[in-house]
């Protein structure tokens, strides 16, 4: 449980409660975006876009999946 008041950084609030993350798995692809994502990103949801989808965890495996959509104008 965080405090999404003061929330900058997952890790660093993972960090004050004495938790040690790590990344276990890191995956780039391109994607068709959800229409949920589409709408956000004022495009047409046919447009392929970049997906990053990270998990996190400590010693005792996952802790967390990170799945991040990133906008066609970034040109990555």
């Amino acid at each position: 449980t965080t405090s999404l008041a003061d929330w900058t950084s997952f890790t660093a609030e993972m960090n004050r409660q004495g938790v040690q993350l790590r990344t276990l798995d890191c995956v780039v692809r391109t994607a068709r975006p959800p229409a949920e994502v589409a709408g956000f990103f004022s495009i047409d949801a046919s447009r392929p876009c970049l997906q990053l989808t990270r998990v996190r965890g400590d010693r005792d495996g996952p802790v967390v999946e990170f799945r991040s959509w990133l906008h066609t104008r970034l040109k990555l």
